[in-house]
């Protein structure tokens, strides 16, 4: 990451003159998001017993992004109960009330503020959605100290939870293009990196090797791949 952000940096000084843009997705890539979903996980034992042996089961591994895959592998095979519990999931992580659960990714907060500082756009391009999580999501940049409330800070949200991600972000890229010259992009998902890389010719993209969603999509091979922001040697 050291040497990542003392590219951005040197981009930055370069493209002063025409308004610098980072583009930064949030969840899985600024903020760690594992434990809202832990926290419903518990939350749903009181409804659905049978989710409570299933959870101490993989007590000792990281449920993946598709936890009902998971859930069925440790047992729970009722499919009626599984998409109930999927809906009672989808109904509390899509919402204000836990996003005091997130947590910044490793260096996060440190790396985007130097560059805010150093004269860059902070462009958060997120696959939340205005109606449900705009408040929840203002609160928690305010509270960890991520740039927000400038003139060089702009947050892009869908209108609705249904619109895919993808699409939301594709129809963003022109709205992004207008704020100035795109110089880094950060995703956690390979689709979307590669949707910036194509859009932003020149810009420095990076992948946040997290957890995505499954897909047989991979990361362009000149696109840059991290796990976090901790200020190390780049793998």
């Amino acid at each position: 990451m050291k040497d990542t952000a003392e590219k951005i940096l040197r981009r930055i000084e370069q493209c002063r003159d025409h308004s610098p843009v980072l583009v930064f997705d949030l969840d899985s890539t600024l903020y760690d998001i594992y434990e809202r979903g832990q926290v419903i996980f518990r939350e749903a034992v009181a409804s659905f017993p049978a989710l409570g042996p299933v959870l101490q089961k993989l007590a000792k591994q990281r449920i993946g992004w598709d936890f009902l895959a998971d859930f069925r592998r440790a047992g729970l095979t009722d499919e009626a109960q599984l998409q109930a519990i999927h809906a009672f999931w989808q109904e509390r992580f899509f919402s204000d009330a836990y996003h005091v659960h997130d947590r910044p990714m490793p260096g996060a907060v440190n790396f985007v503020n130097r560059l805010h500082d150093a004269g860059a756009i902070v462009c958060y391009l997120t696959g939340r959605d205005w109606p449900n999580m705009k408040t929840g999501t203002v609160a928690s940049l305010r509270r960890f100290g991520f740039p927000f409330g400038t003139d060089r800070v702009r947050l892009l949200m869908k209108n609705s939870q249904k619109q895919p991600d993808a699409d939301h972000k594709r129809a963003a890229i022109a709205e992004i293009r207008r704020l100035g010259e795109v110089i880094a992009a950060f995703d956690n998902e390979p689709e979307l990196v590669n949707l910036f890389f194509d859009s932003f010719p020149g810009a420095l993209v990076v992948w946040i090797d997290s957890i995505h969603s499954p897909t047989a999509v991979v990361p362009y091979p000149a696109i840059f791949r991290l796990h976090d922001f901790e200020m190390n040697d780049d793998d």
